[in-house]
């Protein structure tokens, strides 16, 4: 192992950050703990990354070196923060955080001032109920919640710790699941002395012989597993009682459920209390909350219980009614399959699945049996395997029902590794005769992206030859089969067949496939032609002279992906075509694509655009759809962050809320930069 870190220890910082890089995200930490300088590699080579699971990570570094005191391990490099916080992609809470970081290693106070959190508390206890803009202003004090709270106060957390509690029960279910992801989200030492009384109100719900509500329900899987071990040992010996009505029964196996961190003691009370719930003389709610709170519990069972959940779940499988069956499928199977499919009783559960394809067991328990082998391919041995694809095979030969055969190609995908080489000339074979017919063309393309990784370099070829060169643009379910055939082999694909992919992604735009087409058209964009980029051009300015809205989200989507490699010219064709003002016709999600696309082109035009754009921005704060007002709130902090908008440029123009919230993102950047004894912030671009 020395020997090991040795050799690392010869190599340049750059080659050690890209090492780092090339890893997953989530291991890209745990391997760089060798020495100071690994960890540091580490840190660089993750904050490059740009990928969700990468800036999840991030972000909890963020909160770490917030509550870290001193903040030894912040980054010397403040680029890498930089970095990634003036990437558009990031949220506006990271962006926050980031800066919050950037701020303490400087000595910096971002202390939010009491009267915003007061403002705010007021969209929910004081405001009219009735107004058209109720919702819409708690949904942006939530969303304004979600970004300050790691740095309020010790007398700000009770109001915000309060607001959010009241939020969990709110009618409006959008903002019951925010305050929830909210609560899931703080750091634990983010507690108010009021917590233990709000904790203590999760087992009075349980206790209630009533039904559970959403906003409870919320309510409880927050509390629940943060109970202190007084109130603990309360809810345990509560839950662990048998005799309840069905309304206090469902509640007792959610409890089971939500609680974390069980001993060996609570783990065998949870498994028999989940057991008896099980009985046949149960209803059915009852069954099917004693399967969901199984599934939570299998991956932690010792050997005896695990052992027999297994075995009841084959009898159930055999024996129960449908609707059970699929509960069965759906969560105890699909969320626990590496444990169950790799326990030596498995073999019990997969003759009964097989049995249900080769069956057609209706109800769609054929299709998710299916579902369930495809998760299962990895975890089989040969000859299970061997078994598994045989029946796949002859389902797709077989079968006449089109949620059937699609459930088995997805299959044969996942088993695709496993296939012998014989098994792979069949499907190939068989592939090439599908081929021959119109009528199932859609076969040989599915054939084709199951077995393509396995296929040697001339059967490649000749996959390739025969979808590029079949022209069937009527069909949007071959176009989107096409565009994934061509997405698993994107990097095989030579030049000569671009011309081909981008005919089948711009019609991919046309045969309701537009998200699809948008992924493919991503992944090719670097390797396309100036000219080709104009042919993607002009398609988004034929969708902005269509009225309707969807057309227009494309043209606006092409416009997005492509960015980086609009010409100038192209940017003026496109801001004339589009205007500079919000059109009354869109829709939300269009208009949020519209003001996405300004920030990405604001370096690209000149200051009397900037300006006009800004103001555009401004005017959408003020919109009465939260994903409008919430976009532009984003493109602000955006362009804030990266230099381009100053405190002159948004003074007066915003709603109050979000003009104090973008405010302490202004102010934040200039503390910064005075403390660095950097220039302040220049509007506009440099000439």
């Amino acid at each position: 192992m020395t020997a090991h870190f040795a050799f690392f220890d010869n190599i340049p910082d750059h080659v050690l950050i890209n090492i780092y890089f090339n890893m997953p995200a989530n291991n890209i930490l745990k391997a760089g703990m060798a020495n100071k300088r690994h960890h540091a590699a580490a840190i660089e080579a993750l904050f490059k990354k740009n990928d969700e699971q990468a800036q999840a990570i991030q972000l909890l570094l963020f909160k770490k070196w917030l509550k870290e005191n001193p903040s030894v391990s912040i980054p010397r490099n403040d680029n890498t923060i930089w970095d990634a916080i003036r990437r558009n992609s990031c949220s506006i809470d990271f962006r926050w955080a980031g800066l919050a970081v950037l701020s303490k290693k400087r000595g910096i106070d971002l202390t939010i001032r009491d009267d915003f959190f007061t403002f705010l508390s007021k969209y929910f206890f004081n405001m009219d109920k009735q107004a058209a803009t109720y919702a819409l202003h708690r949904k942006m004090a939530l969303h304004f919640f979600a970004c300050f709270i790691e740095i309020a106060t010790p007398d700000q957390q009770p109001i915000i710790f309060g607001i959010l509690i009241k939020a969990l029960s709110d009618s409006d279910k959008s903002i019951a699941s925010s305050a929830c992801q909210i609560l899931r989200n703080i750091t634990k030492d983010f507690l108010t002395t009021n917590f233990d009384f709000f904790a203590r109100q999760s087992i009075e719900i349980i206790k209630s012989d009533t039904s559970l509500t959403e906003a409870e329900r919320h309510y409880i899987s927050y509390f629940l597993p943060q109970l202190n071990r007084e109130d603990r040992l309360t809810l345990l010996h509560f839950i662990a009682a048998q005799e309840n009505s069905p309304e206090i029964q469902q509640k007792q196996l959610l409890a089971w459920q939500y609680l974390t961190d069980k001993t060996n003691d609570e783990l065998k009370l949870a498994f028999a209390f989940v057991w008896k719930s099980l009985n046949s003389t149960q209803p059915i709610s009852i069954k099917k909350q004693a399967w969901e709170t199984l599934s939570v519990l299998l991956p932690q069972l010792s050997k005896i219980p695990l052992r027999q959940s297994i075995l009841e779940i084959n009898s159930m499988l055999k024996t129960g009614s449908t609707e059970l069956v699929q509960q069965v499928l759906k969560t105890v199977l699909k969320r626990n399959i590496p444990t169950i499919a790799s326990h030596a009783l498995f073999h019990k559960i997969l003759k009964t699945l097989l049995n249900f394809i080769k069956n057609n067991r209706g109800g769609g328990v054929a299709s998710c049996s299916l579902n369930t082998l495809a998760l299962a391919a990895n975890h089989l041995d040969q000859k299970s395997r061997q078994k598994s694809i045989k029946v796949i095979i002859d389902t797709i030969n077989t079968t006449q029902e089109d949620n059937i055969r699609h459930a088995a190609f997805d299959a044969l995908s996942s088993f695709g590794p496993h296939l012998d080489d014989e098994q792979i000339s069949s499907l190939f074979d068989q592939a090439m005769n599908y081929a021959r017919s119109l009528e199932f063309f859609d076969f040989t393309l599915q054939i084709f992206i199951a077995i393509i990784d396995r296929l040697p370099t001339e059967k490649i070829a000749q996959a390739i030859e025969i979808v590029a060169l079949k022209n069937i643009s009527n069909l949007s379910a071959i176009v989107s089969l096409k565009l994934i055939f061509y997405t698993r082999l994107a990097s095989k694909l030579e030049e000569r067949y671009l011309d081909k992919i981008n005919q089948t992604i711009l019609e991919g735009f046309e045969q309701y496939a537009p998200d699809l087409a948008i992924s493919v058209l991503q992944i090719f964009l670097p390797r396309l032609s100036q000219n080709q980029y104009q042919l993607f051009f002009d398609k988004a300015m034929a969708f902005f002279d269509c009225k309707e809205c969807g057309k227009w989200q494309s043209g606006l989507k092409i416009i997005h992906s492509m960015s980086i490699y609009l010409s100038p010219l192209q940017i003026q064709q496109y801001l004339r075509k589009v205007g500079l003002a919000i059109s009354e016709e869109l829709d939300a999600e269009s208009t949020a694509w519209y003001l996405k696309n300004k920030a990405l082109l604001f370096d690209k035009v000149n200051p009397e655009i900037q300006t006009l754009m800004v103001d555009t921005l401004c005017q959408a704060a003020h919109h009465l759809d939260y994903l409008v007002r919430s976009t532009s709130i984003h493109a602000l902090s955006y362009l804030i962050v990266r230099g381009n908008v100053s405190s002159k440029n948004i003074k007066h123009k915003l709603p109050e809320p979000e003009s104090e919230f973008l405010t302490y993102f202004l102010n934040a950047c200039e503390q910064i930069k005075q403390a660095d004894a950097l220039p302040t912030i220049s509007y506009g671009i440099s000439y």
